[in-house]
């Protein structure tokens, strides 16, 4: 979760098996986007259904400071 990924647990019968870590990928140019967005005094937020220590290391990549998740 502190690099982007969202854990999704397996289960079988009611027992953990496995593990699964699923994450979205940052397009190359989303840094400089906020960047600029922010260089026009705009204030950028991200605001997602995602687990907090997922939205919080996603927005850390792209240069977002303030996260509701």
């Amino acid at each position: 979760e502190h690099d982007g990924h969202t854990a999704v647990l397996v289960a079988i019968d009611g027992k953990v098996v496995g593990m699964l870590a699923i994450a979205d990928e940052i397009k190359p140019t989303a840094p400089l986007t906020i960047y600029a967005l922010q260089s026009l005094g705009l204030r950028t937020i991200l605001l997602t259904g995602d687990n907090v220590k997922t939205a919080r290391a996603i927005a850390s990549q792209v240069g977002i400071k303030t996260v509701y998740a």
